[in-house]
């Protein structure tokens, strides 16, 4: 029997009310990126100039994998449950599990890749990329 503090453990991150964990849905990869804006100036007879023009957002994606039969099924229907969460059109909190607070990240896109399928066209297996993108430190 799992206590509360197993839960608490086995969290990997949470947006809003959607926690990634190993009973929910588990991602294997997580890439963050940054980018810095260098605007190019021509100048006659010699080498472009740069101009540091400011800074993008920064984006995370996650990839992961869920199976029907793992933990008996428990991860079936967690990508639809991250669907409903982007069509909320909201800013979500996003929190480590170590309970460091990421600010506010919006999903930019869910792609599911369905390789594996059952009786009645069942998936069975779900390979997922989830794309967010940083909104602010606040919703303000």
């Amino acid at each position: 029997m799992s206590s509360e503090t197993d839960n608490e453990q086995q969290v990997m991150m949470a947006l809003g009310d959607f926690i990634f964990s190993i009973s929910t849905l588990a991602y294997d990869q997580l890439t963050i990126t940054d980018e810095w804006r260098w605007a190019e100036q021509p100048r006659i007879g010699k080498n472009d100039a740069l101009q540091y023009t400011g800074r993008p957002n920064p984006t995370i994606s996650l990839n992961g994998k869920t199976h029907l039969y793992f933990l008996d099924g428990v991860q079936y229907g967690q990508l639809d449950k991250l669907r409903e969460r982007g069509s909320v059109l909201a800013p979500q909190q996003l929190v480590t599990g170590r309970g460091d607070v990421k600010g506010y990240w919006v999903i930019t896109n869910l792609t599911d890749n369905q390789t594996a399928f059952i009786s009645q066209g069942t998936v069975k297996v779900q390979n997922f990329t989830l794309t967010l993108k940083y909104y602010g430190d606040t919703l303000s």
